[in-house]
């Protein structure tokens, strides 16, 4: 038996064909898309996971999620496409290079990075109202004291953000290192933390995203298992 309907037909077919949802339109507007045998009657329509949809007669096949993870050099940006830096998508084999990065790091922070083509299963982790907690370990360039951690941990206003924000937890490994935990990912948020306390991060490198751990060399990267994927989303 087949599932339930559940997807638009010009958003199924931007998912898994060439086309985008406007050429997906056109193209059913055409009559060069068939479902099940039939010709399509709108790019509304319903199609459920086990259809048969054919363009031009030709048959599209569902495109496999990809998760992968990635270790993040420092000065390579979290990007598809740029005209002067090297982007994650850069260290990825061309079988990859339709992906996109969950979330951001900046050029000058390392660690864990993921990507995926999966709408979906990437806002879920992405997006602060899910709490998808990231691990940090921060080397600040002065010495940290107790009294900075317990402002961390209660919580700052960072310059031009009013709403006060608070680390999830903290573990002192130096005098001017820590690892931090934060559940919310506002921009730049740990080094503007760390400014909000009169101190700077000089090296920051993310270990963790959810039960996710970095377990990579720098540069290389692996696709994720599927109990990792759904242990994040």
């Amino acid at each position: 038996m087949k599932t339930k309907a559940n997807i638009r037909l010009d958003r199924w077919l931007a998912e898994h064909s060439n086309l985008s949802r406007s050429e997906a339109k056109a193209a059913v507007r055409a009559k060069r898309v068939k479902v099940d045998c039939h010709l399509a009657i709108s790019a509304s329509q319903k199609v459920d996971s086990e259809a048969v949809i054919l363009v031009d007669n030709e048959l599209v096949a569902i495109r496999v999620p990809q998760y992968v993870m990635l270790h993040k050099p420092l000065g390579v940006i979290c990007a598809t496409i740029d005209g002067l830096h090297q982007t994650v998508i850069d260290l990825l084999p061309p079988a990859f290079k339709t992906l996109h990065p969950v979330g951001r790091l900046d050029k000058e922070t390392t660690g864990l990075v993921i990507l995926t083509d999966d709408g979906q299963w990437s806002h879920r982790v992405a997006h602060p109202k899910y709490n998808c907690e990231k691990r940090y370990l921060v080397t600040t360039k002065w010495p940290i004291p107790e009294a900075t951690i317990e402002r961390l941990l209660a919580g700052v206003v960072l310059r031009d953000d009013p709403t006060p924000v608070a680390a999830k937890s903290i573990d002192r490994l130096a005098d001017n290192q820590l690892m931090i935990t934060i559940s919310e990912g506002r921009y730049h948020q740990v080094r503007r933390m760390i400014a909000a306390c009169e101190n700077r991060v000089m090296q920051l490198h993310r270990t963790n995203i959810g039960s996710l751990e970095l377990d990579i060399s720098e540069g290389e990267w692996r696709q994720l298992t599927p109990e990792e994927v759904s242990s994040l989303a």
